[in-house]
């Protein structure tokens, strides 16, 4: 099967963003648990949320500051332990 050349707006597979609402914190201790699954360590988890590419991650620091963000990561990977 060759790969479609143009774009279907209808596309059921396109990937979207969306917003999610809920506890803010819960939120963030849930994407850094599913890093630490795959096997970040705490330099790794680190690095995501200061790379602008990982949308999320970075928005938490944006918005809760450097402070919030490493001390959450050490909380997180003390429940892993």
């Amino acid at each position: 099967m060759m790969p479609k050349l143009e774009f279907d707006v209808d596309d059921p597979m396109e990937m979207v963003g969306v917003a999610i609402e809920g506890d803010f914190d819960e939120m963030a201790a849930g994407l850094v648990d599913e890093f630490i699954i795959m096997g970040f360590d705490q330099e790794a988890l680190w690095s995501i949320f200061q790379n602008p590419f990982y949308r999320s991650t970075h928005a938490i620091l944006q918005t809760k500051g450097e402070a919030y963000v490493l001390e959450l990561i050490e909380r997180r990977l003390l429940n892993w332990v």
